[in-house]
């Protein structure tokens, strides 16, 4: 950045920081794609030029809602579309560049071009070892583990159909997500008690009308997903979770037309099964202090009678589960 910004500046008199939007890196050979290396090269020369004296980073929401004007204007198959000025009256440069391979280094070349006309006002090139470019981009893109607790809110689709359960329900826990180079592994815990009225319970005995239905469960459970790195301290991941556990039940039957209860409490422990599809990204918003949101399809099933292998009941849901973490 250096040598770009001595060659911008020769024969010129500066009177403020210009405004410049950082554009793609391109990865110029097999090794660079492999690597990211275009990635990390954007990440330093941002960091750069928030240093610098010379130029002024362009907020990221404003380049690319500038980029996406741009794209919309050169998509027009008539080219009658014009650009508006002030699509770009806020970024006065764009900076762009590749990394290629070059004598057993990675070449980079940068070059600085005027928004409103394309002209290159200057450029430069520098070398760097492999190791170093790779070793860097592996440091700062590189995904962290977590460990934390949780708290999901989800929308129970068996609502749709039945008044079983309340149609938002709530699951708690903890997990430890380790990770590994493209992927993940996950272990943890979920506890979950749900409360809500059954309007259809003629199964036992016939003459009963409605009923209360509490269950509590405690589950364990293991995952496995890839990760996705988007960004320094930031990695997209989506996968499965599959678990089992148990659950005991209470159930408060009332008879029709009388005021009378019959209660049924299931004291023996039963088997319930897990499984979730997710997506999400985790951030880590400092050393100690880390955030994962996630969202998914899930499902439970509760009351899987060993003896009988019969299923008692189930859901399906859709979860938003938000993770407060510790990343390692």
């Amino acid at each position: 950045m250096d040598n770009l910004a001595r060659e911008f500046l020769a024969g010129k008199a500066q009177q403020s920081r210009v405004r410049v939007g950082v554009l793609t890196i391109k990865d110029g050979s097999p090794l660079a794609k492999r690597h990211e290396v275009g990635a990390t090269v954007k990440a330093l020369v941002e960091h750069s030029i928030d240093d610098s004296l010379v130029f002024k980073l362009v907020e990221r929401s404003t380049l690319e809602a500038s980029l996406k004007e741009i794209e919309r204007i050169l998509s027009d198959p008539k080219g009658q579309t014009r650009l508006d000025d002030r699509t770009i009256e806020n970024i006065s440069y764009f900076l762009t560049g590749s990394v290629t391979e070059e004598d057993n280094q990675f070449r980079l070349t940068l070059r600085l071009v005027k928004s409103d006309t394309a002209v290159t006002a200057a450029s430069a090139s520098i070398s760097f070892p492999i190791t170093e470019l790779v070793a860097y981009g592996d440091i700062i893109y590189k995904p962290f583990g977590l460990v934390g607790v949780y708290g999901t809110a989800a929308f129970d689709l068996n609502a749709l159909t039945s008044s079983t359960y309340s149609d938002v329900v709530g699951f708690v826990g903890s997990e430890v997500l380790f990770p590994l180079k493209f992927m993940y592994v996950r272990v943890g815990t979920i506890g979950h008690y749900a409360e809500g009225e059954r309007s259809d319970v003629s199964w036992y005995p016939a003459e009963l009308g409605y009923g209360t239905n509490k269950v509590l469960a405690l589950i364990g459970y293991l995952g496995i997903g890839s990760l996705i790195p988007v960004a320094p301290n930031v990695f997209g991941h989506i996968g499965l979770d599959f678990g089992t556990g148990f659950d005991k039940k209470n159930t408060l039957y009332k008879i029709d037309g009388s005021d009378e209860y019959f209660e049924t409490d299931f004291n023996a422990l039963e088997g319930a099964l897990f499984f979730s599809l997710s997506t999400g990204a985790a951030f880590k918003l400092s050393e100690t202090v880390a955030l994962d949101v996630q969202v998914g399809l899930g499902g439970m099933t509760l009351g899987l009678y060993p003896e009988a292998t019969a299923v008692y009941e189930g859901s399906l849901n859709i979860p938003l589960r938000i993770t407060l973490a510790y990343p390692f």
